[in-house]
């Protein structure tokens, strides 16, 4: 029997090319509103929020990167990383934290305003995967489906059990790291921390990647009626254990490693099991290994993973056929699908997991937030140009509940 293969909205090639051209101009900011307005009227509201908070978080980092660019100077000229300097700097990240986000509410709301969004949740449609029993409401007799409340809260309980697994294996984890620093300090000295960094950088990327496939088909067997509902407890679920494993080696090099009993071995000036005189350095170190290698490693495999899967599609696709000779929609046909609900939220978690490393633990690096800016400015530009050029959107009857105006393509196999 038929079945359909493919469903996604096809590109409009003006407006894509006019979206590329505008991202191409090295003088076009993130926040600027006509590329902001071009990406809503395109791509609909939840994408385009993204960019709008983007650009805001990326205006607000100007002043914090140059000042912590000069107090990181300061800190490498005298080899000090408990300068002085550093505690009035801690204050200004704190103020301008607060500040950023109270604006970012601010600017929120109006973009709801503006673009008719502030009564979504009350007349929101069940999500088409919602499962449940056919019965008349006992309101207004309507057909509705009814899912025992009962059976969700057992499956959420067995959720938060799965989630609190996981979250002990990163303590478990992180531990393991540490203890293995302090067995090769003695042979490879102040190295030993930047080993431990860079094993403590592969398990956040390894255990960050396996938990996502997990947070979401927990959630999918939750079966949330709405796609607030289900978006609301899926970031729940990754931030959960996206914070502890993001910055679990940093709160315990910041306010643990001093106080416990020094390692045999180690030299009489070492401070508890920081493995050096202050916990400072070794934070520094671990920050800038892992912050640095998540800025660009996760900036190069976000274009590059997709743009080789789109490429080894479709030269499966087109076995004996040129590619010139293809359709508009084959071509986007061979495109990557973004998910448009599971793809926001990562990106919403990243850039979360990076405001952590550039406010948090801004005391150890202080150049975080300039290079913060520098990759916001990087990533927007290739975001814009993998939505453009790579991805094909895709969403469960996506044209029917999205705002975007693209034309849709329904692909039918036998």
């Amino acid at each position: 029997r038929k079945k359909i293969a493919a469903f996604y909205p096809l590109h409009d090639g003006n407006a894509s090319a006019d979206i590329q051209e505008r991202n191409a101009n090295m003088s076009e900011m993130p926040w600027d509103e006509g590329l902001e307005r071009n990406i809503r009227d395109y791509f609909g509201e939840k994408i385009a929020l993204y960019f709008v908070f983007m650009g805001h978080y990326s205006y607000w980092l100007i002043i914090p990167g140059i000042i912590g660019l000069i107090f990181q100077i300061i800190v490498f000229a005298t080899g000090n990383f408990s300068s002085s300097v550093l505690p009035f700097y801690s204050l200004l990240i704190t103020v301008w934290a607060i500040v950023m986000l109270e604006y970012w509410k601010r600017k929120e709301q109006l973009k709801a305003v503006d673009w008719g969004m502030t009564s979504f949740e009350d007349s929101e449609p069940d999500r088409p995967e919602f499962k449940g029993a056919l019965i008349r409401s006992y309101i207004d007799g309507d057909e509705t489906l009814y899912f025992s409340p009962d059976e969700f809260t057992s499956r959420f309980a067995s959720s938060q059990g799965v989630i609190l697994t996981f979250m002990m294996v990163v303590v478990g984890c992180v531990a393991s790291i540490y203890v293995l620093r302090f067995s090769l300090q003695a042979n490879i000295g102040a190295n030993a921390s930047t080993v431990a960094s860079i094993l403590n950088t592969i398990q956040i990327t390894i255990l960050n990647s396996i938990y996502q496939f997990v947070a979401t088909a927990l959630t999918d067997s939750e079966n949330h009626r709405t796609d607030t509902e289900y978006e609301d407890n899926l970031i729940t679920k990754m931030f959960m254990f996206q914070f502890l494993n993001s910055y679990a080696s940093f709160f315990f090099l910041a306010f643990i490693a001093q106080w416990l009993p020094k390692p045999v071995g180690v030299p009489d000036e070492f401070v508890g099991q920081c493995g050096a005189t202050n916990c400072m350095e070794p934070l520094a170190i671990n920050l800038a290994i892992i912050f640095g290698t998540r800025l660009f490693v996760k900036n190069g495999t976000d274009i590059l993973i997709p743009y080789i899967q789109a490429q080894m599609k479709l030269k499966e696709e087109t076995k004996g056929t040129r590619v010139e000779d293809l359709t508009l929609p084959e071509k986007d046909y061979m495109l990557m699908q973004y998910n448009v609900l599971i793809d926001s939220i990562q990106n919403y978690a990243d850039a979360a997991i990076q405001f952590g490393y550039s406010s948090l633990f801004v005391t150890a690096l202080p150049m975080a937030p300039f290079f913060s800016f520098l990759c916001n400015l990087a990533r927007n530009k290739l975001n814009i140009l993998k939505l453009t050029t790579v991805r094909s959107l895709f969403s469960p009857l996506l044209a029917l509940r999205s705002p975007h105006r693209l034309p849709v393509c329904l692909s039918v196999l036998c």
